[in-house]
């Protein structure tokens, strides 16, 4: 701002601070109406960035709309002050980094910043220049002076500068309403919705509607109301394919915690942020694993007590402030998310206030499986709406034929319109004359696109060699992607810059709203087109390309790189990288509790490594990474789908000669045991492990021999022979003697099988002798999990015995390590146990109480057989 200076030539220091103030406070004013977040804020110089915390579509307009506006307000409140100031500005867009966002405030770098004060320095008084990218980006909605002028940058490229005049159509501050035109209806509902939410209501309402028709446009300018109301807004959306197991939840976690981190009176990390919400420290701790990405255990309880973390981590945000979740796609979002979601309503109630608001184009599935979720479904635009959008795409009003081609072509359809309004003027069928858009004869030739899809793939033939080659990459790569994995596939010597910017100008790709340089397709249909167009073999050779990219340190979608790798590498045919990467995805997926993930990875790397063993010669190395991956596959794969999980094994061990491997082939044999017992197949178990226990007899390695014979023991459990089941377990501690052993848990786990068998034969001194020799070993290797389930059994073989009082003293001590476990799930077992325990000692009050703790833990977790048992209990506890 110029003319400063005269403010401060004021006598009086209260009247010189009071005349500034007046001015930054109006300034800062002005850019909070269009959006703009404020970098720097003085007398002498003043940053506004648009696109931080939330980018929008239209944000290089919002910024030369905010420029001009903050001239206007200079101007003005210099009048009023009586002195002469004027506002001189630049305006550029480019990248930034933003760091430190996480703890309430953000640092922004970038060679942008210092672009724009070379344009603004470069300025005069009263003018706003503007760069030659962001009139490209602007488009037709700004009109700019013809001369060009060059701004110097030292020794790099100059910066070529044009001069902003005014806007051809000033519409309302902040963002353009072209994709609202008709959703006023829509947009009523939905703020009612949030103005019961704001009153303490649980809402959830699910818009759905065709693609292109404007539902993730809805919910932005839903998202803006809820900010403007003051609510606690997270976002994320589903992935274009089958979303991976609680990707869509894990997104709106981190969301949330960027929020708690924003509210929290200093600086703190995320767990930090969790635990100011009131949560548990074992809970933050699992929490935290799922936002880092870290390996957490996988087994049915714990995946339980995980999902009740996540449901009661939303919860406790919504007591703290009102909460707007708002998840676009949903219809996509895995299955695991939704019913987490669906917890998340039920736990909210009582709380602040809660809104679900999500997305979907199936609308033959509205509710997903979420109670409560009200669908809100959008119809097509009437002929003038459609116009209307039109009109706003290229930044005037439609001439007459035009208009009536759109009008009649549209089929009430946003996208579809703007693409049709976009083809009129890459055609030259309208061309800017004056200060109007006129028809010219070219429209005579103006063949309309039958379909949605035909206008997209009209669009993309008439886009620059440079755009329709990063179209293709962003393609192959994902509904959404950065620009780092553009630029480091793509090579440093491509456009990547004007070819992203034709893009965005042409309504193909969007920024992603709060993810820095990162851009997704404006609709699935125009991916769906690049896609259909391409060759078989350029998409290989694409595949490939992404997947040397991002071996060499390119960033993957969230982060995800092993599950990228082997999809990249398995379309290009790559065989050898495919199962390389596709197992080490499988692992680190499974370390992550993601075992439907890890499932498709583990399949993925025996489907693919099936057909190289057909190949001779066999070797004993292929051979036995095969058969040692089908061992670590089996476990997973028995838990997401045991016939998956047999065909498999039946398939690989089939496969490999008999011969070949024979440490790893009883490994997997053993693995197929389990798997056969689970399914009550003992006889087909007992088989195989009668094969391994011949391969294994060899080895001269007691602990594999002690395993297998401990199997053993555990299908005759099966089968009903307790005896029998006896001798072979003790048969494996013979084995393996006093030795350390591989797995630390061996001797705790056989222990506990051995007290069950004996106390299943109704040998309580037995059962008790075990029990406690097992609760010895678990805390010798200090085995949370391990106490707990021995004290459990502990306790009912002292009950069994006839002593409840000392058999409730052990089950509180199984409480006391259960909550420092967290487990949930054997907290519910622990409540149940002591309830009845406490009903046949008549202590009906505690018993009542200690039952529904029982079925409040299993409601929480998903328990459904805990809860049933409990429910059960406490009917026969009111009939009696």
């Amino acid at each position: 701002v110029t003319g400063v200076d005269e403010l401060r030539k004021l006598r009086d220091a209260e009247a010189q601070h009071e005349a500034l103030t007046a001015l930054l406070d109006e300034l800062a004013g002005v850019a909070e109406r269009f959006e703009g977040h404020v970098h720097q804020l003085d007398a002498e110089r003043m940053t506004f960035v648009f696109g931080v915390p939330v980018a929008h579509e239209d944000d290089p307009i919002r910024a030369v709309h905010c420029a001009l506006a903050l001239r206007d307000a200079a101007a003005a409140t210099g009048a009023r002050l009586g002195v002469p100031l004027a506002l001189k500005a630049g305006v550029d867009i480019g990248t930034l980094l933003v760091s430190g966002s996480r703890r309430g405030s953000s640092r922004l770098t970038g060679a942008v910043l210092l672009d724009a004060q070379r344009l603004e320095e470069s300025s005069a008084p009263g003018l706003v220049l503007a760069s030659a990218a962001v009139k490209k980006l602007t488009g037709t909605a700004v009109s700019f002076g013809a001369q060009e002028s060059v701004v110097p940058r030292g020794n790099d490229e100059p910066l070529r500068a044009v001069s902003v005049e005014w806007l051809r159509e000033a519409g309302s501050a902040g963002r353009s309403e072209a994709t609202l035109a008709g959703r006023r209806r829509e947009l009523e509902a939905l703020s009612s919705a949030l103005s019961r939410a704001e009153k303490g209501a649980v809402v959830a309402v699910l818009v759905t509607g065709e693609p292109g028709s404007g539902k993730s446009r809805l919910l932005e300018e839903a998202a803006v109301l809820a900010a403007r109301a003051k609510m606690r807004v997270v976002c994320a959306r589903a992935d274009r394919a089958v979303d991976a197991e609680l990707a869509l939840v894990t997104r709106l976690l981190r969301s949330v915690c960027q929020a708690l981190c924003a509210a929290h009176p200093t600086p703190c990390s995320e767990a930090q942020a969790l635990a100011s919400a009131g949560l548990a420290p074992q809970s933050v701790a699992r929490l935290s694993a799922i936002v880092e990405n870290k390996p957490r255990p996988s087994t049915a309880d714990a995946r339980l007590t995980e999902d009740a973390d996540l449901a009661e981590a939303f919860a406790a945000a919504a007591r703290q402030a009102t909460l707007c979740l708002v998840a676009d796609d949903l219809h996509l979002a895995d299955s695991r998310s939704l019913a987490i979601l669906a917890d998340v309503l039920r736990r909210a109630e009582g709380a602040h206030g809660l809104a679900l608001l999500g997305t979907s184009s199936s609308p033959a599935a509205a509710t997903l499986g979420i109670p409560g979720l009200v669908p809100l479904a959008l119809g097509p635009l009437s002929a003038e709406e459609v116009v209307q959008v039109a009109g706003q795409k290229i930044g005037g009003r439609l001439p007459g034929r035009a208009a009536a081609l759109i009008r009649d072509r549209a089929m009430g359809n946003p996208f579809y319109a703007r693409q049709l309004a976009q083809l009129l003027v890459d055609t030259g069928s309208i061309q800017l004359l004056g200060d109007g858009w006129q028809v010219s004869p070219a429209i005579e030739q103006f063949a309309v696109p039958a379909s949605l899809q035909l206008a997209v793939e009209a669009q993309l033939d008439r886009a620059g060699g440079p755009c329709i080659t990063l179209l293709r990459v962003a393609a192959v790569a994902g509904q959404s992607f950065s620009e780092d994995l553009l630029r480091q596939t793509l090579g440093s010597d491509f456009p990547l810059q004007a070819a992203v910017a034709e893009a965005l100008e042409r309504g193909l790709l969007l920024p992603v709203e709060g993810a820095a340089q990162t851009l997704r397709f404006a609709q699935a249909v125009v991916r769906d087109a690049l896609l259909a167009k391409a060759l078989r073999a350029d998409l290989k050779q694409l595949h490939l390309r992404l997947a040397q990219a991002i071996e060499a340190g390119a960033p993957a979608p969230e982060g995800d790189r092993e599950p990228a790798l082997a999809d990249h590498y398995l379309a290009a045919d790559v065989a050898d990288r495919a199962i390389y990467w596709a197992a080490r995805a499988a692992t680190e997926l499974q370390e992550r509790g993601l075992l439907a993930a890890a499932a498709t990875y583990h399949k993925m790397a025996l489907q693919t490594g099936l057909p190289l063993l057909g190949r001779p010669p066999v070797t004993e190395r292929n051979a036995a990474w095969l058969l040692r991956q089908l061992a670590l596959a089996l476990p997973c794969l028995t838990r997401v789908c045991q016939s998956d999980a047999l065909a498999l094994a039946e398939a690989v061990l089939d496969k490999v000669p008999t011969g070949s491997a024979t440490a790893e082939r009883a490994e997997a044999l053993r693995q197929k045991a389990l798997l056969l017992i689970q399914a009550s197949r003992i006889a087909e178990a007992e088989r195989a492990l009668d094969e391994a226990l011949r391969l294994v007899r060899h080895s001269r390695d007691p602990e594999a021999l002690a395993t297998v014979l401990g199997d053993q023991g555990a299908a005759l459990e099966a089968r009903g022979d307790l005896e029998g089941a006896a001798e072979k377990l003790t048969e494996s501690f013979q084995t393996v003697g006093a030795r350390p052993t591989r797995n630390q848990d061996f001797y705790w786990e056989h222990l506990n099988r051995l007290g069950r068998v004996y106390a299943r034969l109704q040998n309580m001194v037995k059962a008790k002798e075990f029990f406690n020799l097992a609760r010895d070993q678990a805390r010798r290797v200090a085995s949370l999990v391990g106490e707990t389930k021995t004290v459990i059994n502990l306790a009912g073989v002292v009950a069994a015995e006839g002593s409840p009082t000392d058999a409730l003293a052990l089950l509180d001590r199984a409480l006391e390590l259960a909550l420092r476990s967290g487990d949930r799930v054997e907290q519910a077992r622990i409540h149940y146990n002591a309830g009845r325990l406490l009903l046949t000692a008549r202590r009906n009050g505690e018993a009542r109480e200690r039952l529904q703790l029982a079925a409040e833990a299993a409601r929480e977790v998903g328990w459904r057989e805990g809860l049933a048992l409990a429910g059960q209990a406490l009917d026969t506890f009111r009939a009696a």
